[in-house]
């Protein structure tokens, strides 16, 4: 692995990363595949039973902050801000 492919891969989990482009930018898994209809419907079914959502405003620019933070971290957005959330409860 070249150093700039380890430089661009030192915030990523590398077992999600299936290879790399021409100019060295890492291929996401889940960029490389669509989820089939059955699939598809198994992630709706699960949402609909086992997901509440909950949505809160961020000034202009924080939201990419956040996100950009998270995948630094290896996390979701969402699991990002479930485990902050938790671990503010925790702290009480």
């Amino acid at each position: 692995m070249s150093s700039q492919q380890s430089v661009l891969t030192n915030n990523i989990d590398r077992r999600l990363v299936s290879y790399y482009t021409e100019d060295n930018k890492p291929i996401l898994r889940s960029d490389l595949m669509s989820p089939s209809d059955s699939m598809k419907r198994a992630i709706k079914k699960y949402n609909t039973e086992k997901v509440e959502r909950v949505f809160f405003r961020v000034p202009k620019g924080k939201k990419e902050l956040i996100q950009n933070y998270a995948e630094m971290h290896g996390e979701s957005l969402s699991h990002f801000i479930n485990r902050a959330i938790d671990q503010a409860m925790e702290e009480e």
